[in-house]
């Protein structure tokens, strides 16, 4: 996939780099051990209690293996003094060599068009809300997800 850019405000780079490390550590719960080749650019909205996150980064599993772009959902509470991330799911979008004709954010109501998502969702996790909250908060259907209509 096409370079990941990157705005030049250290906060920015800071809360990119952190949320990438929150998304490999969930994946290295999960077995799946990847190092950060270069943490991306996010987009977020505030949600029920805190802020919802989409991320895109890249990694790679080998030093030798072929740099691999990722999505990650991650929520923060509201309290920001507490450092507390839940990653909600982070998914492979394949390798970073082979873009895709353009950014595609699959209609997310709350990224522009800066961030990367993956088709169909993220392995049954419903893109847009955090784990904790109900369908019936929302008024929504079986994985329907408000902010990015897959």
């Amino acid at each position: 996939m096409e370079d990941i850019r990157f705005w030049k405000f250290p906060e920015v780079e800071e809360t990119a780099l952190e949320f990438a490390t929150a998304a490999l550590s969930y994946l290295s719960e999960k077995n799946c051990n990847f190092e950060l080749v270069k943490p991306g650019l996010y987009s977020g909205d505030v949600v029920s209690g805190g802020t919802l996150f989409h991320h895109n980064f890249k990694a790679k599993s080998s030093p030798n293996a072929p740099v691999k772009t990722f999505f990650s959902q991650v929520f923060r509470p509201l309290d920001h003094s507490s450092k507390c991330l839940t990653v909600e799911c982070c998914i492979s979008l394949g390798e970073s060599d082979s873009p895709p004709v353009k950014r595609d954010n699959r209609g997310c109501l709350f990224c522009s068009d800066c961030v990367y998502h993956p088709i169909g969702g993220c392995k049954g996790i419903n893109i847009g809300w955090p784990s904790w909250s109900s369908e019936d908060e929302f008024g929504e259907g079986s994985f329907a997800c408000i902010l990015c209509k897959f």
